[in-house]
């Protein structure tokens, strides 16, 4: 059995699709991303990527879900545009821009390596 949509539900739809796109373009943007990157990344072309953050294709739930890994975020963060992580991120990417060479890379292994034990604690957990 078909199910049908009335005229509420498809605006609704429609309306969740535009904020969600458009969501993605000014999370990617805040966090430096280019659609080149984002699209190398998920394996899609550029066009696509512009697309979708328009609003001009229909975006499916694994690319919603590719963006969400690379952005570092949920699809309701990516939804509701959650403000305080960003404001911490933002924190976070202006005082690296004051690192040298060295220090990102050693700020980088630093986080590495934070995810590893976490991803380790949860196993262990389990």
């Amino acid at each position: 059995m078909k199910k049908s949509f009335n005229e509420e539900q498809i605006r609704d739809k429609t309306d969740f699709v535009r904020t969600l796109s458009y969501n993605m373009q000014i999370m990617r943007k805040k966090l430096g991303f280019t659609q080149r990157y984002m699209a190398e990344q998920i394996g899609v072309s550029v066009n696509y990527i512009s697309n979708v953050e328009r609003g001009k294709t229909e975006i499916t739930a694994y690319i919603v879900q590719k963006y969400c890994d690379l952005l570092g975020l949920t699809p309701n963060q990516i939804y509701n545009e959650d403000t305080n992580r960003i404001k911490i991120s933002d924190s976070l990417n202006d005082n690296i821009l004051k690192l040298n060479k060295k220090e990102i890379y050693i700020a980088g292994e630093t986080v590495k390596t934070l995810l590893k034990s976490r991803n380790y604690n949860k196993t262990t957990r389990e």
